[in-house]
């Protein structure tokens, strides 16, 4: 499991002298809370940056160079692949599709090499070190092996609900899509957190929307940051569940679905409904939850 606030006592200091504790307090001293996340072993490096660069906040990225030591970075961007071959494990239970896996190099600021350079992620091998390669050189021209150790994220006090708890609440719901689907193509599960009022301005010209359900969430008020969760089926956004960054850990974080695809919700709404199968959805969803989707669907 990754751990969480890593840099309070973790015995990192890069070799600009920092430690991801000088990090966070800086971060605290212009009113912004920040959380340290250890990504040396993790199989959602990129997910995490992906769901948190919704915020369009730089991340702070603590990385150890080959035979130099630890370097500090700030993320500025990404690109991803569109091949939709980024595929991340869950929890050890099962693999469902991560958009945020897609991510394949990453736009950086480095101090020792300029104000924008990438670092291109390496195809990472089952049970090895996420790798990646940039500008840094060897005196023989061969480039420096770099892996990620800690991620510094900057969150608005307002945001508590943090990425490893809204994903317990998607594997929970992957798994009833996946027994409704039955599909062999890989599901997509987009997810972010995001300013509400960015989010009003992305769906405002969005025509796969019912143009009712758009006006409702446009006009109404949202908690100020929230969570995207979106479903995609072969690049098609059949759903997305918008859940209050705020919410305590414990408690069914989502308020409000978006229906892209009017026959999907309808279909999976007559799922839920399915008297004998009731034990087992609220087995896998929580009562509470079974009972906000099928109202909401």
């Amino acid at each position: 499991m990754e751990l969480r606030n890593a840099g309070k006592g973790s015995g990192i200091t890069t070799n600009q002298g920092l430690t991801p504790s000088d990090v966070m307090s800086v971060f605290q001293q212009c009113g912004i809370n920040a959380e340290a996340i250890n990504v040396s072993n993790s199989e959602h490096f990129e997910s995490y940056l992906y769901s948190y660069m919704g915020l369009g906040l730089p991340i702070y990225l603590v990385c150890k160079l080959e035979q130099v030591g630890l370097h500090s970075t700030a993320i500025l961007g990404y690109s991803m692949d569109k091949s939709r071959k980024g595929i991340s494990r869950l929890l050890s239970v099962k693999s469902i599709g991560l958009k945020g896996s897609r991510i394949r190099s990453l736009v950086v600021h480095d101090s020792a090499i300029g104000p924008f350079t990438n670092l291109d992620i390496v195809e990472k091998k089952s049970g090895q070190p996420r790798h990646m390669k940039g500008m840094w050189q060897h005196a023989n021209n061969k480039p420096v092996d770099i892996t990620p150790e800690m991620i510094i994220v900057p969150l608005p006090q307002a945001v508590r609900l943090d990425y490893n708890s809204i994903l317990l609440w998607v594997n929970r719901l992957s798994i009833i899509v996946d027994l409704f689907l039955k599909t062999d193509e890989k599901l997509e599960w987009d997810i972010q957190v995001v300013d509400s009022n960015a989010y009003k301005s992305s769906i405002r010209y969005s025509d796969q929307i019912d143009e009712k359900d758009k006006l409702e969430i446009l006009v109404n008020q949202h908690p100020k940051f929230i969570w995207t969760v979106k479903l995609i089926l072969k690049e098609v956004e059949l759903i997305e569940f918008l859940a209050d960054a705020s919410n305590p850990k414990n408690t069914v974080p989502f308020y409000k679905v978006v229906k892209y695809n009017a026959d999907f919700s309808s279909a999976l709404n007559s799922l839920l409904r399915l008297e004998d199968s009731d034990p087992q959805l609220k087995s896998i969803l929580t009562e509470s939850l079974l009972s906000f989707l099928i109202k909401n669907t």
